[in-house]
């Protein structure tokens, strides 16, 4: 293992050096060439295939010359089949395991990329800028040096797996250090095992030791032995001294790799340093919001301050009027008649003014309060309104992108369609239409419309799904409609945001009940909930899954919730669904998610919802009627 490696680090030693003397004599189309038929010995495609279909699209002839060169020398590991085209819409007709763009059509890249989907085809540009687009590049170092970088995800999205050993052949500085790692991390194992080797020759030496004793005794049979022992010493401690050396080389090589990585490290901190720049304009975001809240905390005690003074001063007045009834029946009773009218008629007098104005304070006072409480009812609903637009802005975005790819599938077949249609009609016109040149264009024409419609049904669905998400999110009446499909449209129209978080959702609805309520409400509950998985559940996992149980009981809809991420503290389920409550303020989050869910799910649908302790993962429960009173 140990050869293996040192094997590894000469290699690439001689290949950069290699690379930078042979640039100057062999031709930089020649060099490509070479790099993709390298390429087939460290990617694998999947199903295996017994030979690679290899299709260039450019301008450079001495490029295409190379790459043919290149397939009769056999430097591949597959056999090659060649094939030349001058439109991007020819992409999806070659079936090429790899295809080669020549820099006169970069500007195609983008598009090329939409056509490929996840096709386990290997990209393979030159001098292309925008890195999400590539899958191979080839570009020129600061030594005008040929190299490449390679985009790792898009690569894996097409289900092309890729060897270590790449980093043989060159690559971006990332790459390298990328493989420089995972080969120090072997190097570690081996160096481990080279341990465990030595303290078995050290026990061996141990059991010679003991065992010269009893080699004593037979002196003459032992002569021989020992010089044998002694020449296997020597080779012993040769091979320990060669060892001893390879590992000081290995050493000075990682002292250099470490000089690079604090480069790099530098880089990172100045990156760190613009990211606490982002976290402290959050931080004083944050900071309006608190004092936002505690404006709105201040007005409700200030609230309850005035209703707990209106009740003292309502106890006062009864007791008051309690005096005065006790004051009326003494005047009744005493002698003075007509001295107890007349204080009586003042008293009565004096009271009643003074509950006049008591019950002015009091209707002021309610007014107030009646004021502010519309104010904080319409806080709530603006609140309420603000959370649907982001909610429906999320899911316009998401479909839009869902839609763009079956769209310009549909394009490119519809311009590949009017071409083959142009040049039909114009060798009509000119009397050199063949029957087997009609034979083809027939069949593009037929392959072309299967394509253009099987994409604009999927568009279709997208944009149903969507339509009626979108509407009932929008509107606000009550209707008719079956739980179990509508579930899938709500899903379907979140697909964009699930498949970027590598998410998939399965849903459990074992029959068909439709149920009268409000969609919007019920589809916003559960885009909430959906979103707030993705952001705090799964923010530190690669992928996740999300289930939607359905049970109905006693005239009830009964909905389980379930995730496999994070989780939430017990300390906080009972705090979860209070306003402004979030334990990630410092990402944006306002914490009015769930409060909102629970509003809806109470107030509009009627029913409740939960939030239950889990080993693993959110779990929520909803429970609602099957149809409200309106």
């Amino acid at each position: 293992m140990k050869y293996l490696l040192l094997s590894i680090f000469c290699t690439v030693v001689m290949l950069s050096s290699i690379n930078s003397n042979a640039e100057d004599t062999i031709s930089e189309q020649t060099l490509k060439s070479a790099f993709i038929g390298q390429f087939s010995h460290y990617i694998n495609w999947p199903n295996r295939p017994q030979q690679l279909n290899v299709a260039y699209m450019g301008n450079d002839d001495q490029y295409w010359q190379a790459l043919q060169n290149m397939a009769n020398s056999g430097a591949s590991k597959y056999p090659l089949t060649l094939s030349r085209i001058s439109k991007a819409e020819h992409v999806l007709l070659t079936d090429a395991h790899i295809l080669v763009i020549g820099q006169s059509h970069n500007r195609y890249i983008s598009g090329i990329n939409a056509l490929l989907g996840d096709r386990a085809t290997l990209l393979v540009s030159e001098y292309v800028t925008d890195n999400k687009l590539i899958g191979i590049n080839f570009y020129k170092t600061d030594k005008q040096t040929l190299s490449f970088n390679l985009n790792r995800y898009n690569l894996l999205y097409q289900e092309l797996t890729i060897s270590e050993d790449i980093v043989l052949l060159g690559g971006s500085e990332i790459d390298v250090a990328h493989m420089v790692k995972e080969m120090t991390a072997k190097l570690s194992n081996s160096a481990k095992q080279i341990d465990k080797l030595n303290n078995h020759i050290k026990n061996q030496q141990q059991t010679i030791t003991s065992k010269q004793t009893q080699i004593e005794q037979k002196q003459a049979q032992i002569n021989n032995r020992n010089k044998e022992l002694l020449l296997l010493s020597d080779k012993i401690k040769q091979t320990q001294f060669d060892h001893e050396k390879q590992l000081d080389d290995l050493a000075s090589q990682l002292a250099q790799k470490e000089h690079l990585l604090a480069d790099k490290q530098n880089k990172v901190s100045e990156t760190q340093n613009e990211l606490d720049k982002m976290n402290e304009q959050s931080r004083k975001l944050t900071a309006l919001i608190d004092k936002n809240q505690q404006h709105i905390e201040q007005q409700t005690q200030k609230l309850n301050r005035l209703s707990n003074g209106l009740k003292e001063k309502e106890q006062a007045l009864q007791v008051k009027e309690k005096q005065v009834e006790q004051t009326t029946n003494v005047l009744f009773i005493s002698l003075g008649a007509l001295i107890a009218f007349a204080v009586l008629a003042a008293n009565l007098w004096y009271l009643s003014k003074r509950k006049q104005a008591l019950n002015k304070l009091l209707e002021a006072h309610n007014e107030e309060l009646e004021n502010i409480n519309q104010q904080l009812i319409s806080t709530q609903k603006q609140l309420v309104e603000s959370e649907k637009m982001a909610s429906l802005a999320g899911l316009v975005a998401g479909v839009a992108h869902e839609v763009n790819t079956p769209l310009g599938a549909a394009i490119t077949a519809a311009t590949h369609l009017s071409a083959i249609s142009t040049e039909i009609y114009s060798d009509f016109k000119d009397k050199k239409l063949s029957s087997q040149k009609f034979e083809r264009i027939l069949e593009e024409q037929l392959q072309a419309t299967d394509i253009i419609f099987k994409n604009l049904c999927r568009s279709a669905d997208l944009i149903k799904s969507f339509k009626q998400v979108s509407a009932d999110q929008v509107s606000e009446a009550a209707r008719e409609f079956e739980i179990g499909d509508y579930l899938h449209e709500i899903i379907t129209s979140l697909k964009h945001e699930l498949k970027r978080a590598q998410v998939d959702v399965s849903i459990r609805c074992d029959f068909q009940k439709r149920i009268y309520t409000y969609p919007g409400v019920f589809s916003q509950v559960i885009t909430n909930l959906v979103i707030n998985s993705l952001i705090h559940g799964f923010k530190s996992q690669q992928a996740g899954h999300i289930q939607l149980e359905v049970k109905q009981e006693n005239g009830h809809l009964f909905i389980n919730y379930t995730d496999n991420g994070c989780g939430i503290d017990k300390q906080n389920i009972d705090k979860i669904f209070d306003p402004f409550f979030t334990t990630n303020r410092n990402s944006g989050s306002t914490g009015l998610g769930l409060s909102i869910c629970y509003n809806l799910i109470t107030q509009k649908m009627q029913g409740n919802i939960t939030c239950l302790e889990s080993e693993s993962g959110a779990h929520f429960e909803l429970s609602f009627p099957f149809t409200i009173q309106t």
